[in-house]
């Protein structure tokens, strides 16, 4: 039998039991609404509450009121409020939550401690200070309300509509993992409203301001406002070259002699000066009195690696442990006029060590870790890491408030996107978990350089892993997994999975490849074929493409917007790294063509034009039928002539017979035009060999609108062994302003019925990622072209500079025949052989003859050698030359320099010749009788103060001899013309070739 209880006495029964159950009525009788129908929370800050609690009060009214369009009326305590209340602030700002301190975890050392908790009617956002009180905030806003500052500026915010904003019950109380959380923004160097927004909204808790007069505050507190210490900081130890003149005592002594430096490169100074240690403790004196709201002086010496020589100072100790010493000294000077202030030092270059002595006093020392490995973990046993994580040890072992100082942001001299979500975190959590107190790595500020497209700036390259350092500053234990599909969710909405695919398949493409990236400022070519490959690049064009198609149905226009815009900078950034390897793998030529302006198309146009290069299969090889195209402009149309090569005619397949049909299926010609290379929509069209047409637009998914039935011209002949198409296109219908330097982006994929191979130009695909650029020319522009000689060497960096500079570029190893090739293959200017006796194999007879000859016509050959070489027996009339030895001045300078037109035609290298670190050997000529022996263009010091030629030219017929101690990219560093200064090669060749037309 079945008892029915009267619902009246149900409740009854239920509510006598809840206590006995744990349960509190009132904390889950309803949620705490904020915003919902007539019912508005009131925020409620202190009486003259800091700038901290209003600002913290500003941004909760603000990101509510753009959330769900209602403004929250902010109230001071005391007021009398009716309704549910948000109040903000600290146990010493608010008597509230000094009652409830207790209970929120609030009270102990840690400044930062953040509590939120919901009790009945009212939820308090606190902290142990205002500046906590503000991250209260912040994570409500996050972690509650779903708000995101993925990036800075408005387009990196993120705020979910709600119509209802409401909280149940709620009681976090949380300390960051980090104590001091940064970004080291050095452009511009006084800040970005923007980056400045972001980092707060983000907890980040340190910035940096400059050293100047700011008596009143004023700028230094516009920055306070939003929670931020602020730190003066920068290679500060230095003094002016008019007081090194005057003090010669104070500079450091390096290779006999005291050094003065220069305004743009500083010299190091006599660290165990007393006079110097006396002097700097003023000059930081004076920052504290010009910056007296300051709370930071952030202080380390010269950015260059030529320490002090002395005898004082080498017994002080290692570099490490006099930098530590004279800080001590200098620290206890400044504490007699200004005590109880706060120092910050890096551990860099020469003290990157830990010191033989307890460090000085510094509140915060960060281990400039570019000598890790940016591909394997801290947390793991990769062997480069092992060294950094030893000398981190040994700092936390002498008692150092340790922490990160990085350059993953800057990892390559040009901004190119690296997918470091998962080492970004793991670094963090691992410098938690060994004690280690902050991070600040080093990045110019969002959107700068003005002016520059988003994809080619530092911070937007890296804006997912600068999100998940700021994530990860707070909570160490953030999931890298989580953290992107949030990311990809939030800003591309039913695209996101294809987003998350695409950013997963790029980081195991970056962490699967072989060997280790370290350092700061290589050059992008250095990496790239060991991260990508043909088939890596097909796969994340197809996961961008699948992500565009996706993107249509956000129902919001603005959303949508959005998004495109966003996939369209992804884009953008993998086409950077696209270029990058076709440069560096010689296939750029077969990504770009240029078309030739007509004023009548027809065959006798068509004889005189040349072919665009061999088409290709999926597998990158040559089509075994090729496909003869040819394209030519006049002032309103683009036109074609193709020619498809086919030893079985009789088997050309053309069954669809209308149009927009399945052409594609066919043996036909698919066209992809791109008109806005900066914009994906492209146009397709299709003719099979009936002339029958396919056309539709794409956005640049793989989404085709077919309504798109623009005006064009074709016809088809068949002819023995092959099938013709002639096609005009007018420009209108592309929607392509026609005028010379005009360039789009252009496919061409000939489809075979399953007969053979599909084939293409520049590549067999229909993935914008593979278009070729064509550039619209009134006439042939002129072209530059080098051939690198590389015996053994690697010149892929110098060949991808040269070719971003407009140059076409070949590499050869060591094969005569194929050097003979490329020289034979077409017109080329310069010639760079590097000489080494392992690996050179050019015989004395090939180059007193084929490469003299090269030189008799005209041509340069720029020889780069480190040590003898027999430049008298390869050429008649060359002088020899002594090469130097090593024995180098350390003090790399050029001491003298041919003055001339050659230093500032057609690039001005006056600078990097005369300011410039020299190579470290020379040559010395036999003879340098004008017209008959050497000239000298430049010269270095030796030790033993004898100068020696690093750079000599001889003129060769129509062209010139250049012989150069130089590495010449091929290694050298921070050289003038090395590795890490390949433009400066560049530039050196573009002088020269002036040089050679204008001998006097």
């Amino acid at each position: 039998m079945i008892t029915t209880i009267p619902i009246q006495r149900y409740l009854k029964i239920l509510l006598a039991f809840l206590p006995l159950l744990g349960f509190s009525q009132r904390s889950t009788a309803q949620e705490l609404q904020l915003v919902k129908g007539s019912t508005q929370a009131t925020i409620i800050i202190a009486v003259n509450a800091n700038p901290v609690e209003q600002y913290a009060a500003q941004e909760l009214q603000r990101t509510i009121q753009l959330m769900s369009g209602v403004t929250l009326t902010i109230a001071e305590a005391g007021q009398t409020v009716t309704g549910p209340r948000i109040v903000i602030g600290t146990p010493a700002s608010s008597t509230e939550i000094q009652s409830k301190s207790a209970q929120m975890g609030l009270g102990g050392s840690n400044e930062e401690q953040t509590a939120l908790l919901r009790d009945g009617n009212t939820l308090y956002l606190a902290g142990n200070s205002s500046r906590a009180a503000l991250y209260a905030t912040y994570t409500f806003l996050q972690e509650r309300l779903g708000a995101r500052w993925f990036w800075p500026g408005s387009t990196g915010e993120f705020l979910p509509k709600q119509k209802n904003i409401c909280v149940n019950d709620l009681n976090i109380s949380v300390a960051p993992s980090l104590k001091f959380r940064s970004v080291a923004v050095t452009n511009p160097p006084a800040g970005d409203p923007d980056t400045d927004t972001w980092m707060a909204r983000n907890r980040m808790n340190v910035i940096n301001i400059p050293a100047g007069a700011d008596s009143d505050g004023a700028k230094t507190n516009l920055r306070k406002q939003k929670g931020f210490l602020t730190r003066i900081g920068s290679h500060n130890i230095v003094l002016s070259v008019d007081t090194l003149m005057a003090h010669r005592e104070y500079g450091a002594l390096v290779g006999g002699v005291r050094q003065v430096g220069t305004a743009a490169k500083p010299a190091h100074l006599c660290w165990s000066n007393a006079d110097l240690q006396s002097v700097i403790a003023n000059m930081i004196a004076k920052w504290w009195n010009d910056n007296p709201y300051n709370d930071i002086i952030h202080f380390y010496p010269a950015d260059q690696p030529q320490f002090c020589e002395c005898s004082v100072c080498a017994d002080m100790g290692d570099v490490s442990t006099r930098w530590q010493k004279f800080s001590s000294l200098v620290i206890a000077k400044v504490n007699a006029t200004h005590p109880e202030k706060k120092y910050w030092t890096y551990a860099y270059q020469g003290y990157r060590p830990a010191p033989q002595v307890t460090p000085a006093p510094f509140e915060y020392i960060g281990y400039t870790l570019y000598n890790g490995n940016y591909r394997g973990l801290l947390s793991g046993t990769d062997a480069v890491n092992a060294v950094p994580k030893g000398e981190m040890a040994g700092w936390l072992a002498k008692g150092a408030q340790l922490g990160i100082r990085g350059y993953e942001y800057i990892i390559f001299k040009d901004p190119m996107t690296v997918p470091l979500v998962s080492w970004e975190i793991d670094q963090l959590n691992w410098a938690h978990n060994n004690n280690l107190i902050g991070s600040m790595s080093e990045t110019p500020a969002y959107g700068y350089p003005k002016g520059t497209a988003p994809e080619n700036t530092t911070w937007t390259v890296n804006r997912m892993t600068l999100y998940a350092a700021a994530q990860a500053m707070w909570n160490s234990s953030v999931s890298p997994q989580k953290l992107v599909t949030d990311w990809c969710t939030k800003i591309y909405g039913p695209a996101g999975g294809d987003m998350s695919a695409y950013y997963w398949y790029l980081e195991g493409a970056w962490r699967n490849a072989p060997g280790s990236v370290t350092y700061f400022l290589n050059a992008p070519a250095s990496e790239v074929d060991n991260v990508f490959s043909p088939a890596k690049f097909q796969q994340l064009f197809t996961h961008l493409a699948d992500a565009r198609t996706a993107v249509p149905a956000i129902v919001d226009a603005t959303k949508r917007s959005r998004a495109e815009l966003s996939i369209a900078t992804e884009m953008n950034m993998l086409l950077n790294w696209q270029k990058n390897y076709y440069y560096k793998t010689g296939n750029a030529g077969n990504y770009k063509t240029n078309v030739i302006k007509t004023t009548t198309v027809n065959e006798t146009l068509w004889q005189n034009t040349p072919k665009l290069l061999p088409f290709r299969e999926l597998t990158g090889q040559a089509a075994a039928e090729q496909t003869d195209v040819k394209i030519a402009w006049t002032a309103t149309s683009l036109a074609f002539k193709i020619v498809c090569n086919d030893n079985a005619i009789g088997s050309l397949k053309s069954k669809y017979l209308s149009r927009d049909e399945n052409v594609m299926a066919d043996d036909c010609i698919e066209l992809f035009i791109q008109p806005n290379p900066a914009n994906a929509a492209y146009y397709h069209l299709a003719v099979n060999a009936k002339n029958v047409r396919y056309d539709a637009a794409s956005t640049g998914g793989s989404n085709e609108d077919k309504s798109w039935n623009p005006e064009y011209t074709t016809a088809t002949s068949l002819q023995a062994n092959s099938w013709t198409l002639n096609f005009e296109i007018p420009f209108s219908s592309l929607g392509i302003t026609a005028q010379d330097a005009a360039q789009f982006k252009l496919g061409i994929r000939r489809g075979r019925a399953g007969r053979a191979p599909n084939s293409g130009w520049p590549e067999a695909s229909s993935n914008p990622g593979s278009f070729g650029t064509a550039t619209l020319y009134n006439v042939t522009p002129p072209t530059k072209r080098i051939i690198f000689y590389d015996a053994g060497g690697d010149s892929g960096d110098m060949s991808v500079t040269f070719q971003e500079g407009g140059w076409d570029a070949a590499r050869v190893d060591t094969l005569e025949a194929d050097l003979t090739t490329q020289l034979d293959n077409q017109h080329t200017d310069v010639l760079l052989i590097r000489y080494t006796t392992a690996k050179f194999k050019l015989s004395t007879a090939y180059m007193s003859g084929k490469i003299n000859d090269f030189m008799q016509n005209g041509g340069v050959v720029i020889l780069t050698a480190n040590g003898d070489i027999p430049v008298n027996t390869w050429f008649t009339g060359t002088p020899k030359v002594d090469w130097s030895g090593s024995a180098f001045d350390p003090i790399r300078k050029s001491i003298y320099v041919r003055e001339g037109t050659w230093l500032d035609s057609t690039n001005n290298i006056n600078t990097v010749i005369k300011a410039g670190v020299t190579p470290a050997s020379g040559y010395m000529p036999a003879d340098t009788t004008p017209g008959v022996g050497w000239q000298i263009m430049a010269s270095m010091k030796m030790q033993d103060a004898t100068a020696k030629p690093y750079l000599l030219i001889q003129k060769k017929g129509q062209g010139m001899l250049v012989l150069s101690s130089s590495a010449m990219g091929y290694s050298g560093g921070y050289e003038m013309f090395g590795n890490r200064n390949t433009l400066n090669i560049v530039k050196l060749a573009e002088n020269l070739l002036w040089r050679n037309k204008h001998p006097n």
